[in-house]
């Protein structure tokens, strides 16, 4: 091929060369998402994957009749500058490492010796060179390479034609691969039925763009008309990186691990691997491409290590983002060139530092919107970069990878996800750096129905008393709305309901308190998840805790940030005056069925905290009799759950006198 030479070997690439200068100093606008396949069957550019290019007069593209059509008039004219006319389709992303991809062409309109070049082509920089491409060519006028057959395949790898193998083909594929640091260009030979090697090139494995390309120049062209298309290309291997922000694309959909269960649900990674694909995209920015166990960094993977941790189920199947920068350091330890990552979780939204990270720091982040379709559900895409602040930014989409921008409105941004090397915490509002990064957390999530409010042991205090008022006196802390995933095949579906989640970076250690209430007394749910300064968690999950309307829930949490066996301990804080309401509220609830045994139990509770601390005999006679009555007056008039739970009351009294 060539666009332009004055010989078979100088300079093969100067006009290709001054089109990929033009475009990387104007380039097109850049959407951050990619396909593994587009067959055009939409008959509509895939904004995502491609953008459209044109130079000089006369040649135009269109996606119809199921396949990308590239037109090449009579009279076509080079422009000006790169003295060629060229169109078809580049691409939005790089490839990173190895590739293999592929793509069929048909040869519609193709007069004999027309000079068009129809090829498959990747580009790394801006030197000619810098270009490889597979081509099928009509060499055209005499001065178009003289002495080469006029139809064939050939190479090209930056240098002049390698290797051309002649074809009366109108019809077929056209296919580069690379593996370390040879690349090959291949056609297939539909009579045999295998790939063909036209040539292969030792090439430095950098990154690469790719495209779908016919062109001429005025010096080789016949002014024939031309017509060729390109249909079915395939991404058969390879790392995409997308976008503003070098990110490597993984889909929730792909076939790998796309039925896999997710967490612990009752669902796929296809159907809510959302915040688990994007988690993956941003590990691969920071170059974590394995795991401890030395498996390959995808969706499946990471999804089969977070089962392995105790910290796995984040409610409602939210990624447990702690466990990301524990991950981070593991890896770390086994590669001092993996940075240290620290989480923050920027709520609401702060477009200012959002476009800090993305557009100076050149970092991604996580973003949480609002499923449209959803009641109440969340999606999670990875944005590259910013398009107009607060307006637009690029994104990957796990599950939809054709969707390359948020547009706010109409789309809704709830927060967004920071994951960032733990040398820039200073400053950031996280974890101050020292020599040993500061990775502790203490991160609780509660029922929407729960006051919840914590006090550390300095006695500031994070959330809501009693009365409503809210409390963020802790440095660095955040309470806001939790909310569910959306089902992305099914969005009127969601794992689960809203909460509260309470974030506590950097906490210092001691005893805090943590109080619930509730205008309702009933049975609710939380979760707290203590992390060392190396954040290793310990996992409290406590299911159908009672909280009464007219008084509180308290419990204690004896927190070391240092680490060590049992760095934290959660406890439930029970009293006289505890006990004594619990009983009333089990009346109210029905779970005791007779006043009579209401009146007893309350009897036996007064009666031992009568003789405490005096007669600590006499008061654990009074509390065993309360345990008699208990089990004597069950199934009968006390159900199952009051009983288990007056039972457990009544333990953890006695264990603090």
């Amino acid at each position: 091929m060539g666009l332009r030479s004055f010989s078979p070997k100088v300079n093969f690439f100067f006009s290709f060369f001054t089109f990929f200068l033009l475009v990387t100093l104007f380039p097109f606008r850049v959407y951050s998402s990619t396909l593994l396949k587009d067959d055009f069957n939409d008959n509509t550019i895939n904004n995502a994957l491609w953008t459209e290019a044109f130079l000089g007069t006369g040649p135009s593209i269109s996606e119809s009749n199921q396949r990308l059509e590239i037109t090449i008039p009579g009279d076509s004219v080079d422009d000006p500058i790169t003295e060629a006319f060229i169109a078809g389709y580049f691409s939005q992303c790089k490839f990173r490492g190895d590739f293999d991809i592929q793509v069929d062409y048909n040869l519609l309109v193709w007069p004999f010796k027309s000079g068009v070049r129809v090829g498959l082509v990747t580009k790394t920089g801006l030197l000619g060179n810098d270009v490889a491409l597979v081509e099928r060519i009509g060499f055209g006028a005499p001065t178009d390479f003289s002495g080469y057959p006029r139809d064939v395949y050939l190479t090209d790898f930056g240098g002049g034609i390698f290797t051309t193998v002649t074809t009366n083909d109108l019809l077929g594929k056209l296919r580069l691969v690379r593996n370390g640091n040879t690349l090959q260009g291949q056609y297939y030979n539909a009579d045999s039925g295998n790939w063909v090697t036209i040539d292969s090139h030792n090439r430095l494995p950098e990154e690469v763009s790719f495209g779908l390309l016919a062109w001429s120049h005025n010096n080789f062209f016949t002014d024939q008309n031309v017509l060729v298309a390109f249909d079915n290309f395939l991404i058969n291997q390879g790392q995409l990186v997308c976008g503003d922000v070098g990110v490597p694309y993984f889909s929730q959909l792909d076939d790998q691990w796309k039925d896999d269960q997710y967490d612990s649900l009752a669902a796929t990674i296809g159907q809510v691997g959302c915040t688990l694909s994007a988690a993956t995209m941003t590990l691969s920015h920071y170059g974590i491409n394995s795991l401890p166990d030395g498996s390959a960094l995808n969706v499946g993977n990471l999804n089969e290590w977070f089962n392995q941790n105790p910290d796995k189920d984040w409610r409602n199947g939210l990624t447990p983002w702690t466990a990301l920068i524990r991950l981070s350091k593991i890896m770390h330890n086994t590669d001092s060139t993996i940075p240290i990552l620290d989480y923050k979780k920027i709520s609401p939204p702060d477009f200012d530092e959002i476009d800090q990270i993305l557009s100076e720091k050149g970092q991604p982040l996580i973003f949480e919107e609002n499923q449209p379709f959803s009641p109440s559900g969340v999606h999670f895409t990875a944005a590259t970069g910013v398009v107009t602040s607060a307006q637009e930014y690029s994104i990957l989409d796990p599950f939809e990878a054709s969707r390359a921008s948020m547009l706010l409105p109409p789309d809704e941004l709830i927060s967004a996800r920071y994951l960032f090397p733990v040398d820039e915490a200073v400053g950031a509002g996280i974890s101050a750096l020292n020599s040993t990064p500061n990775l502790s957390y203490v991160i609780l999530h509660a029922d929407l129905g729960l006051d919840t409010l914590i006090t550390n042991p300095e006695d500031n205090k994070l959330g809501k008393n009693k009365a409503g008022d809210e409390f963020s006196e802790i440095a660095n802390s955040l309470f806001d709305m939790g909310y569910p995933l959306a089902v992305d095949d099914d969005p009127s579906e969601t794992t689960g309901e809203a909460f509260w989640e309470y974030t506590l970076p950097d906490p210092i250690s001691g005893q805090y308190q943590i109080e619930f209430n509730t205008g309702e007394s009933d049975w609710y749910d939380f979760e707290l998840y203590a992390y060392d300064q190396d954040a290793n968690p310990m996992v409290f999950k406590e299911t159908e805790v009672f909280v009464g309307s007219f008084y509180p829930a308290t419990y204690r949490l004896d927190y070391t940030q240092a680490g060590g066996e049992n760095f934290a301990s959660l406890n439930k804080v029970v009293d006289f005056e505890t006990l004594r309401n619990d009983v009333e509220a089990m009346r109210l609830l029905n779970g005791i069925d007779k006043g009579g045994v209401e009146k007893l139990l309350t009897v036996l509770v007064n009666q031992a905290e009568r003789f405490y601390p005096t007669s600590v005999n006499l008061t654990n006679l009074f509390l065993d009799q309360f345990e008699s009555q208990l089990n004597r007056h069950h199934p009968r008039f006390i159900d199952d759950q009051a009983y288990e739970f007056l039972l457990s009351e009544l333990e953890l009294l006695k264990l603090s006198l």
